[in-house]
């Protein structure tokens, strides 16, 4: 699911998608990141991830392009990519992840590819024929990609496992489903962003599955949930993005429910949250997307909240 701007937003966040579909395997090279740009300015940030070292991923949509940021007090960035011809340069990322090697796999959604950079230079890449709009890596380095249903690729990009889930509202399916992440035991944990849960399967089989959440502003509910990640303890966090806050909660029983945020450009709101991650210091980043930045807060109290970007 793609999100487009994402949509004029009267306290409703709409979110536009679209997927592209194919499969075939393509090498090459990249428009490396590019050197000395100037301060940093996104327009509606998607996927987010955070290495070992914290350094920082954005995937900017409308600019065709992902940012390397050094740290949020640092401010250092480096882009990659921007618009031209297909297999060149990158076209409408979206999901983000980096491995333990440092290489950053991207989600190309415009030319319908999963990307690897060998590293943050940018000019090694190799690019699978696969749609995808939210990414996240297992222990074992395997890449879990999500569009309509949940794929396992290994390293190289080759495919493992089959995949998982159709569209639609039940029992193993989801409905423009836009987040992806993993926890300490590899279970998979799926943000079903039109069907206005959460989900958690152990496995590509679909077993024990659970969901969490319905429509709505309360706790225990969602509203165009977006993104999803989980922290050292496996606690899980949401970009509800239709209710303009992020949510955390203990395990899928929604077991101390906390929700940060409301709706504005301030700080403590936000706009249309969409991507989330977490840090080895259990540090919250999210693309805040109306409002145009990331933020970074130390907890779901927003201490010592930091914003880049706007």
């Amino acid at each position: 699911m793609i999100p487009r701007s994402i949509v004029r937003q009267n306290h409703n966040a709409q979110i536009g998608f679209f997927f592209i579909v194919a499969a075939l395997l393509l090498l090459g090279q990249r428009t490396a990141f590019a050197q000395d740009p100037g301060p940093l300015k996104l327009t509606s940030p998607s996927g987010i991830a955070v290495d070992s070292e914290n350094h920082i991923y954005v995937s900017d949509p409308t600019s065709n392009r992902i940012v390397y940021i050094s740290s949020m007090e640092e401010k250092e960035w480096l882009p990659c990519g921007g618009s031209g011809q297909a297999f060149k340069k990158t076209r409408m990322p979206l999901g983000i992840a980096v491995d333990s090697k440092g290489r950053i796999y991207f989600a190309d959604a415009y030319q319908g590819e999963i990307v690897r950079l060998e590293d943050r230079t940018g000019e090694k890449w190799t690019a699978l024929k696969n749609s995808a709009v939210s990414l996240a890596l297992s222990g074992q380095g395997d890449l879990i990609a999500l569009s309509s249903r949940v794929m396992v690729f290994d390293s190289e990009l080759k495919p493992l496992n089959g995949s998982y889930g159709k569209p639609g509202k039940g029992k193993g399916q989801f409905n423009n489903a836009s987040g992806i992440a993993m926890d300490s035991g590899g279970r998979i944990y799926i943000a079903d962003t039109h069907n206005n849960r959460i989900v958690k399967i152990d496995d590509l089989s679909g077993s024990n599955w659970e969901t969490f959440g319905d429509q709505g502003i309360p706790t225990e509910q969602l509203r165009v949930p977006a993104g999803i990640a989980l922290d050292s303890q496996d606690r899980i966090y949401v970009a509800d993005s239709g209710n303009n806050r992020i949510v955390r909660i203990d395990e899928m029983h929604g077991t101390n429910f906390l929700a940060y945020g409301r709706v504005g450009s301030d700080r403590g709101e936000f706009m249309s949250p969409f991507g989330i991650a977490i840090d080895s210091a259990d540090r919250i980043y999210v693309t805040d997307q109306l409002n145009n930045r990331i933020v970074r807060i130390d907890n779901m109290n927003g201490d010592n909240w930091r914003s880049l970007g706007d």
